[in-house]
């Protein structure tokens, strides 16, 4: 759901197709339903790219900086893990199913590009609850403004502001 809630944020950021819908996912989890990331073999990479034929990655440490976590809410009272994340490697890459044709050539773009983030192996990465009124663990990825660290971030939010520009959001997982 993550996934699909990024290429709908997209849609939403890039004013296009302002339509609503409905969509019936026939492989959905109910909110009791655990699932783990290692055992189904799920793999996410993403980005924030400069939203032009540039696609420069939007990640440099004196504007902005990443946070991904696991936020679990059981019973009223909310839990944050924050998960280790790398630069994503060849083996990250090769790591993904194959993509089918239609997406190999985006995939190898997007891949050759170098902006692309993973999240490290090994942290028992698992999600489920609908977020509503029942328990819940989610996944999420946060692109924030940095904050002041020494000689790391001593820009302004115009700065900041102006650094981000018109951006895409890139989320390629592996299904």
């Amino acid at each position: 759901m993550t996934a699909y809630g990024a290429a709908r944020f997209n849609v939403l950021i890039s004013r296009s197709n302002p339509s609503i819908t409905q969509t019936i996912l026939t492989d959905y989890f109910d909110s009791k339903k655990i699932v783990s990331f290692d055992e189904i073999g799920f793999k996410v990479a993403f980005a924030v790219e400069q939203y032009d034929d540039s696609r420069k990655g939007k990640d440099d440490p004196n504007f902005v900086a990443w946070t991904v976590q696991l936020t679990k809410n059981i019973g009223k009272t909310e839990t944050v893990i924050p998960l280790k994340f790398h630069k994503c490697t060849d083996a990250d890459y090769d790591s993904f199913y194959k993509p089918a044709n239609s997406y190999k050539a985006m995939f190898e773009v997007a891949r050759s590009r170098k902006n692309l983030y993973c999240i490290d192996d090994g942290q028992n990465v698992e999600i489920f609850g609908m977020g509503d009124q029942s328990d819940y663990q989610r996944l999420d990825f946060m692109l924030l403004p940095c904050k002041q660290q020494g000689k790391i971030c001593s820009t302004s939010l115009q700065q900041k502001i102006e650094y981000l520009g018109s951006v895409d959001i890139v989320v390629l997982y592996n299904r």
